[in-house]
């Protein structure tokens, strides 16, 4: 059994740590461009059905930490998505012009 504990806790580790150059260079660079917002929204979706699946089973800590790692780094690249390449927001000027309109 400690066995077992063992090589899921790496397997979080290295799991959890893979997601890691991709948020330096989202945080660094603000740029966001080259990532898939639906892939984003898949592997969230996929990390709230393993966590569920993790509580199911006895509550696999490993496995529940690790998914909620995992869904709050796509969180932030998903939010970061939105808000860098300015999607469902409106335009700049849009907002601007609208203070000009005389009542």
């Amino acid at each position: 059994m400690l066995l077992v504990n063992i090589i899921g806790w790496i397997a979080t580790i290295s799991t959890t740590t893979r997601l890691f150059p991709q948020l330096y260079v989202s945080i660094t660079t603000k740029k966001t461009k080259d990532l898939s917002l639906i892939m984003t929204i898949l592997v969230m979706s996929q990390c709230i059905v393993w966590m569920s699946y993790s509580i199911l089973d006895n509550y696999n800590m490993p496995l529940l930490v690790c998914d909620a790692i995992c869904f709050l780094q796509y969180f932030y690249l998903f939010m970061a998505k939105i808000y860098y390449d300015k999607l469902f927001c409106f335009k700049k000027s849009t907002i601007e012009n609208t203070s000009n309109l005389e009542v």
